[in-house]
C-alpha cells in the first residue's frame, strides 16, 4: 500500500488528508527509477536516483514540487520547491510500505 499524506494550511487551520493507493500504482522502472500514479488526481510521482549521493529524488509531473529521500521503498518527504529543506513547510509525505 502506498500512502500519500497531504497537509494544507488555511486560515491558520492545518488539514491533513491521507490518500491510500493500491500497490499496483507503484511501478519500479528498469533504470532504477520508480513512479507512483494516483488515478484520482492524475498525479504521477516519478523518482530518479542521484548518481552522486545515491538519494532518490521524486518529481511531481503536474507541479513544481519535488521529493527527496534515501531509497526506493523508504519513507520520502515531498517538499514545496520554494522552501525545500523546511520540515514545517512539507505539504506531502510520500510513504511506500513493503507489505
Amino acid at each position: 500500500m502506498v500512502k500519500i499524506f497531504s497537509k494544507t494550511v488555511e486560515n491558520n487551520e492545518i488539514e491533513r488528508k491521507e490518500i491510500k493507493l493500491p500497490r499496483s500504482s507503484f511501478q519500479q522502472l528498469p533504470n532504477g527509477e520508480f513512479s507512483v500514479r494516483d488515478n484520482r488526481s492524475d498525479r504521477i510521482w516519478r523518482c530518479r536516483r542521484s548518481q552522486r549521493s545515491g538519494q532518490c529524488y521524486l518529481n511531481v509531473i503536474d507541479g513544481n514540487d519535488f521529493v527527496r529521500g534515501i531509497n526506493a521503498g523508504s519513507k520520502i518527504s515531498l517538499h514545496n520547491e520554494a522552501d525545500p529543506f523546511n520540515p514545517e513547510a512539507t505539504p506531502y509525505k510520500f510513504e511506500v510500505e513493503n507489505n
